[in-house]
């Protein structure tokens, strides 16, 4: 059995573009309550927040290959994943949601990079 929970973000990334679903899955359980998190400051409440969490993570699927630094996701995952799932989520608001970038990185666990 694989332990993607030892393994660092840029692993993970290079494991999901070659059809891990396992991988991504464990991207996701890294980072999934901080992005909810955040997506609920910025909303005021858990239902859109979820939407929001849910559009952040498929954009990144989507767009995982684009990814220029494997190492990078959980920036990725902050910035552009994270307005992507917002605009997504018909939540239009993108002026608010920008200033709050600064914000997402900062709330986010350490990156695995090892």
């Amino acid at each position: 059995m694989v332990k993607y929970r030892d393994m660092g973000d840029g692993t993970l990334v290079n494991l999901a573009l070659i059809g891990e679903s396992g991988a991504f899955d464990e991207l996701v359980e890294r980072y999934e309550d901080a992005v909810l998190e955040k997506a609920e400051q910025i909303v005021g409440n858990s239902f859109s927040a979820e939407d929001i969490a849910q559009d952040t993570f498929f954009s990144a699927w989507e767009h995982l290959g684009e990814l220029r630094y494997p190492t990078g996701f959980k920036t990725a995952l902050g910035g552009r994943y994270f307005w992507l799932g917002y605009e997504l989520a018909g939540l239009g608001r993108i002026g608010e949601a920008m200033d709050a970038l600064g914000e997402v990185l900062n709330i986010l666990p350490p990156s695995h990079t090892y």
